[in-house]
């Protein structure tokens, strides 16, 4: 059986230290907290070294690994996610784990899997720029970040109260429950933009040299990391597909209005979704 957590947070393993992992690094280090960081990265290792807020920085697991922690925070692709969860299980570790993936439904079921001490987050906040050298820890601030249920509820309140003491809101649900709604709010969207851009493109290539504020404001996220995202429509593909599936038929539902000059449906739609929007500010 795993040890609760009975102490403060005091001293984090980050695995991963590219844009989240070096934010929340920074967040940490703000508040007191000790850090060793690990990344298999140059150019990022060498960001890290130039923040002057880890004690320790390295590319050798097992060096990482020297060390007693509180808390092991793994900020990776879901892919590496995965990989590292079994070296961490091969490696006998028993620290607390947790992680900032964007899917949790496999990363869970591994972890359950292989019986180590973890409960799954994920921070939702972000930009288009990738890597250490683009970090802020001010993005934390005011962002939900997402804790998946557990039966360990002395380390999930240990988690919950760290990320609250970041600036982070912090909400507790299932993992089928995040990822249908991500599925939603986040991946879709990004498809989106992936898909517009990819339309553009083959459809009228001449017209980028148009574009204003609007299409790039809209397009924003098609900026975002290749390997991130090709791990998180493929890890959370079940529900994607669904959304995507409903989502066809919204656009049909819109192209019907158009293809019969239905005015009044139109500006009726559009006047309730404005609504919906001006609240989400």
């Amino acid at each position: 059986m795993h040890s609760n957590l009975k102490t403060p947070i005091k001293n984090i393993a980050v695995i991963g230290l590219g844009l989240i992992g070096g934010s929340l690094s920074k967040a940490f280090s703000s508040k007191g907290i000790k850090l060793n960081g690990y990344d298999i990265s140059k150019s990022a290792l060498e960001s890290a070294i130039v923040s002057d807020i880890f004690d320790l920085v390295t590319d050798d697991i097992d060096v990482l690994l020297g060390y007693e922690y509180d808390l092991i925070y793994l900020a990776l692709p879901i892919s590496e996610t995965l990989k590292m969860l079994q070296l961490l299980s091969d490696k006998g570790v028993t620290t607390l784990i947790t992680d900032a993936a964007s899917t949790k439904g496999s990363v869970c079921d591994l972890a359950t899997k292989l019986d180590l001490n973890f409960i799954g987050g994920h921070p939702i906040t972000g930009k288009e720029s990738s890597g250490f050298i683009n970090s802020d820890k001010d993005i934390l601030i005011n962002a939900k970040h997402i804790m998946i249920e557990s039966v360990d509820l002395d380390n999930l309140k240990q988690l919950i109260d760290l990320h609250t003491l970041i600036g982070m809101n912090v909400d507790v649900m299932r993992y089928d429950l995040h990822d249908k709604i991500l599925a939603d709010i986040s991946h879709i969207p990004h498809v989106i933009a992936f898909s517009l851009i990819d339309f553009i493109r083959e459809h009228s290539n001449d017209s980028f040299a148009y574009v204003g504020g609007g299409f790039k404001d809209f397009t924003r996220i098609a900026a975002s990391d290749p390997v991130m995202w090709r791990d998180i429509l493929l890890n959370n593909k079940s529900n994607i597909i669904e959304s995507l599936d409903s989502l066809q038929a919204v656009i049909s539902k819109w192209r019907n209005m158009i293809d019969k000059d239905d005015s009044k449906s139109i500006e009726k739609s559009i006047e309730e979704i404005r609504n919906i929007r001006s609240s989400l500010n």
